[in-house]
């Protein structure tokens, strides 16, 4: 996977974040990962926001994904899906960030938070004990269909679709990238680096795609410059 970008560099007393943009002529995509990453990570906790919970079923397993219900008309929406970390769902990780709708229905986007199977990805990490990588779920399907979901139900603008995932959804973010890229607009991943040579189980699809890696240059867990994961 070539990578080609540029870096934004923030330092604080004890570590520092880097951002690397990644793209061709598309970087106002990126942007809007950006914006969206700040308002998530900014966003104060209010009450009396409605959720939807639903799910589909892939390969004889019901997969659920949350939402907050739009309160204006959604047509030519953005869609947003939102990757929680390994441990974690997506219902849980909603509830941190209930006054976002205000943010979603000005700046025209729906907010999705799916959820991994028994809380884990089916990521590209060959080595993954987890049972979705074990049984080798079909996330690309999942996906695809949530897309067509929201497409059919809220009428979203399916050239409008973004991923942001944060550590093991920032895998699951990567996978989206090298096996269906042609269905995202911008992809960004937080704490996690791809999967070394020997340890990927995916195969790249080689087409381009707008991307943001954020990364601690003090991780010790992901270590910044690559190696085993601790």
């Amino acid at each position: 996977m070539r990578l080609t970008g540029v870096s934004i560099h923030l330092s604080g007393r004890s570590s520092s974040l880097k951002f690397l943009l990644l793209g061709g002529s598309k970087f106002n995509d990126v942007k809007t990962i950006v914006l969206i990453y700040a308002a998530l990570t900014f966003t104060v906790i209010s009450q009396g926001q409605q959720v939807i919970s639903d799910s589909l079923k892939i390969e004889n397993e019901f997969r659920s994904f949350h939402f907050h219900k739009p309160k204006v008309d959604t047509r030519g929406f953005s869609l947003i899906f939102i990757l929680h970390g390994s441990g974690n769902s997506g219902k849980q990780f909603i509830q941190t960030i209930k006054d976002f709708q205000s943010i979603a229905d000005q700046d025209q986007l729906i907010t999705v938070f799916p959820d991994a199977y028994k809380k884990y990805w089916n990521e590209c990490r060959k080595s993954s004990p987890a049972e979705a990588n074990q049984f080798n779920l079909d996330e690309n399907l999942f996906f695809s269909e949530m897309i067509k979901y929201f497409t059919f139900k809220y009428s979203i603008d399916p050239k409008k679709v973004f991923i942001i995932g944060t550590s093991g959804g920032g895998h699951m973010a990567y996978k989206m990238a090298l096996t269906m890229p042609e269905k995202f607009r911008a992809i960004a991943a937080l704490i996690a680096n791809l999967p070394s040579p020997d340890n990927l189980d995916c195969s790249e699809s080689k087409i381009p795609v707008n991307m943001m890696m954020v990364n601690g240059t003090e991780d010790t867990i992901n270590p910044y410059q690559g190696g085993t994961l601790s």
